[in-house]
């Protein structure tokens, strides 16, 4: 497996999309972190696609539970789609699902989360 590699895109409707491959580990974490702080005081709407997410640690979740704290705070939201089913049963276990809205139940196109993420 290999470190997480990011893109990061902003829709016309000041969405941010960030697309991560890879892993998110203990140490690339730092990096995740400034990058979706970046991303935060640009927007704070964002969609995290894990489509092609590997792994990620207990730090990164964190990191993502801190920043969704922060723009929920200034009025937005992060929405989380395309979980493989491998990191579902992870995400239920550690309550990641109680936090965030989840794609492979709730979102499962990139469409449907950008709907939840303007009210629709």
């Amino acid at each position: 497996m290999e470190d997480a590699g990011y893109s990061i895109t902003y829709e016309e409707d000041g969405i941010a999309v960030i697309t991560i491959r890879g892993e998110l580990n203990t140490y690339n974490t730092g990096d995740f972190k400034e990058n979706l702080h970046e991303v935060l005081q640009k927007t704070n709407k964002v969609i995290c696609d894990f489509s092609f997410l590997e792994f990620i640690c207990s730090a990164s979740v964190g990191v993502l539970i801190n920043s969704l704290k922060e723009a929920r705070l200034h009025g937005g939201n992060i929405v989380v789609f395309g979980i493989q089913e491998r990191l579902k049963k992870l995400f239920e276990a550690i309550g990641f699902t109680k936090v965030f809205n989840i794609g492979y139940s709730l979102v499962d196109t990139f469409e449907e989360a950008k709907q939840l993420m303007m009210g629709e």
